[in-house]
């Protein structure tokens, strides 16, 4: 940039009609976006020269009044059918595109597809049933004929274990200590019906109990009024069964294994329930107590 010597008014007065000139010029010329310098007067009113490169077309230089953009004309006819049909395409709906193409199926001898079947509703789908479990066990001494039972349960809304255990006195076998804990766990299920739960299942390491109270009480829901087994005990497990069914709670009997080393809250509960229970059959004997003349409640935290 260099600085010239003074100009004359008449200069000054022409060299601002060409800038105005170039510049309108330069607006409509900027749109091919081409890098041409276009060099205006030498020097400005002041005296000073500069140079004004073209810059892309943008909003600013030039607008569409002063400079439109022209059209874009298809190369040939071919291309101009192909913009015409992307045109129509976009004006349809889905449903009238979806209806050309099954006319077209059709016409071909294809067959129409088949829509899959809608999902039920989800209000036709019943609920998973809650689960409440108790874990059971009986403990009889071979030699001196003494027993205990215990069941305990893990209730959710004090995040803990909580169960009973009791003296049985002298019985027959450990059968008898088995149905006797899952009999007073059924008790302690009809005390606690407000606890939020469908269903009552009994986990007990016994099959033989298992299979000696599921057919009585397959008997009973076959219609019988009250199946007369010649057992009181059996006879009362029946009862307090059918008792859970008219709270609309149901009851189910698994087998769980035994005396396990599983890290997990079903052997936690199996291991809980056998410890109480072999404590009340050294209780009843130390003591020579009968069938529930001691009895305990007890709490325990999971270890899980």
């Amino acid at each position: 940039m260099r600085v010239g010597g003074p100009r004359s008014g008449d200069q000054h007065a022409f060299d601002r009609i060409d800038f105005q000139r170039q510049v309108e010029d330069l607006k409509c010329e900027s749109a091919n976006a081409s890098a041409k310098p276009y060099r205006l007067p030498d020097r400005d009113s002041s005296g000073f020269t500069f140079v004004l490169t073209a810059l892309p077309r943008s909003p600013v230089l030039c607008s569409s009044t002063l400079c439109p953009a022209p059209a874009l004309a298809p190369t040939d006819a071919n291309e101009t059918r192909r913009h015409e049909s992307a045109e129509m395409a976009a004006a349809k709906t889905t449903e009238e595109l979806v209806t050309e193409i099954l006319a077209a199926h059709a016409a071909a001898g294809w067959p129409a597809p088949t829509p899959p079947p809608p999902p039920p509703p989800t209000s036709l789908l019943p609920p998973p049933p809650r689960r409440q479990q108790i874990f059971t066990d009986g403990s009889w001494g071979k030699q001196s004929t003494f027993g205990g039972c215990a069941f305990v349960a893990f209730v959710r809304q004090s995040n803990r274990w909580q169960g009973m255990a009791f003296t049985l006195g002298r019985i027959p076998d450990s059968l008898t200590a088995e149905i006797a804990g899952i009999s007073f766990a059924l008790s302690w299920a009809i005390a606690n019906k407000d606890l939020p739960c469908d269903e009552w299942m009994i986990r007990t390491d016994c099959k033989k109990a298992i299979d000696v109270i599921g057919e009585q009480l397959r008997a009973d829901r076959e219609g019988e009024d009250l199946v007369r087994c010649g057992d009181d005990l059996l006879e009362a497990i029946v009862w307090k069964a059918r008792t859970l069914r008219k709270m609309g709670k149901s009851v189910r009997m698994t087998w769980i294994p035994g005396h396990t080393v599983e890290d997990d809250s079903e052997a936690e509960g199996n291991r809980i329930a056998d410890d109480w229970a072999l404590k009340m059959s050294l209780l009843s004997e130390k003591r020579n107590l009968g069938l529930g003349q001691h009895q305990e409640e007890f709490w325990e935290y999971s270890e899980h």
